[in-house]
């Protein structure tokens, strides 16, 4: 099964210029999904000059799997690959480009007796970067999580 969708748009007010492409397509079947996502556009000042936490470019794909092991039951398996591309922002003395960055997660979830419990890894690739700028995000971080359902 395939569901997509798409938005194309232009907004022109005094101030800003925005227009792009954005989609989505998502893939189902046999206990998985996978999703691509993109954004194409261009935000400009009124000067012409890119608007800031604006990229150009952002992409990603999304999966996600549902198991069934003798050994551990039923769990469920999500990966999430996000590319934002560089863009103008707010360095804290001027605005200045800032690198473009791969954000990989990934996640195992199990249904524990009507609680979940899972595995979260997030920055998988170590990438050190600002969002927004001059606000550090942690490196690579490995989480353990459990809800409680009532």
């Amino acid at each position: 099964m395939i569901f997509s969708n798409w938005d194309a748009y232009e907004n022109k007010a005094t101030d800003t210029t925005q227009e792009g492409l954005e989609n989505e397509i998502t893939l189902l079947g046999n206990n998985q999904s996978i999703s691509l996502v993109s954004h194409f556009a261009k935000s400009r000042t009124a000067t012409g000059g890119p608007n800031s936490h604006r990229p150009d470019l952002s992409y990603g794909i999304d999966y996600s799997k549902k198991f069934n092991l003798p050994e551990y039951g039923p769990f469920d398996f999500n990966l999430s690959h996000r590319y934002i591309g560089d863009h103008i922002d707010w360095t804290g003395s001027e605005n200045a480009f800032v690198k473009s960055v791969d954000l990989l997660e990934a996640s195992i979830r199990k249904n524990w007796y009507g609680n979940v419990i899972s595995l979260n890894f997030t920055n998988l690739l170590n990438e050190r970067y600002e969002k927004p700028a001059t606000y550090s995000q942690d490196r690579r971080m490995v989480s353990f999580g459990f809800r409680k359902g009532y």
